[in-house]
């Protein structure tokens, strides 16, 4: 099926899939033979991260540069008394994990 028979379509956008979801989509050869399209996240991640930056950056506030983990070994979230996010910021958190 060719799907410019139903559609209007600019003629270089007809072609193998190139990025779906923001991901990076390539068609490789198993070690059987077989032909199959595979999937990298790296460029959704970087936009994701640099996204971030922005929206930290319009708040006078940057992520840190290198951290070993997510969380420090100390942490006690069971002690923690940071405050709750504002509205606007906790929509923004739920839009980065998918949750609306």
């Amino acid at each position: 099926m060719q799907i410019n028979k139903y559609f209007k379509m600019k003629p270089d956008s007809i072609g193998p899939p190139k990025i779906y979801l923001g991901g990076t989509v390539s068609q490789v050869v198993l070690e059987n033979g077989v032909t199959a399209y595979a999937f990298s996240s790296s460029k959704y991640m970087q936009e994701a991260v640099r996204n971030v930056d922005e929206y930290l950056e319009e708040r006078e506030s940057k992520l840190q540069s290198k951290a070993q983990t997510p969380l420090s070994s100390e942490y006690r979230p069971e002690i923690d008394i940071s405050p709750e996010l504002d509205p606007v910021d906790c929509a923004y958190y739920q839009s980065l994990i998918g949750i609306l």
